[in-house]
């Protein structure tokens, strides 16, 4: 005899209740605990500790937002964030928004996501160091001055 079991209501199936398949195993979910990616995501830990990821996400951070405030240019309003996860805040400048400054840092080799006009967001690697930090931020301040 077949059951039924509850379902995502109103969603791809359409209703609340859809049968259920019978005997053996239920059906796959898209979030089953795979092992594989389960291993995957311990390594990934583990090595995030080892290397003292978090930690070196603290220290480049810290010095990122110091870079960026450095800067001094009329576009930069507000630097803010934590860890490797920052954001600048511009304001526009002859109509130039942070989208038109992402394009002129991605010419200048430095990928960055433009955010309600306004803001743009800066997530570089973990494993970021000193020198790469530095190197960017002078990429980064080279790119405001063109405006």
């Amino acid at each position: 005899r077949r059951g039924y079991q509850a379902r995502n209501r109103g969603g791809r199936w359409g209703g609340a209740l859809a049968p259920h398949p019978g005997p053996g195993p239920p059906p796959p979910r898209g979030l089953g605990g795979n092992p594989i990616a389960c291993a995957v995501a311990t390594e990934a830990l583990k090595v995030i500790e080892e290397e003292k990821l978090s930690e070196n996400s603290l220290k480049q951070g810290a010095v990122f937002r110091a870079n960026m405030e450095a800067i001094g240019h009329e576009m930069i309003e507000v630097v803010r964030g934590k860890g490797l996860m920052n954001a600048v805040v511009v304001k526009p400048k002859d109509d130039k928004t942070a989208m038109d400054v992402c394009y002129k840092l991605a010419e200048n080799g430095i990928l960055a996501k433009p955010t309600h006009d306004h803001i743009i967001r800066f997530t570089p690697p973990l494993c970021i160091t000193d020198a790469e930090v530095e190197h960017a931020s002078q990429r980064i301040a080279d790119t405001f001055a063109q405006f």
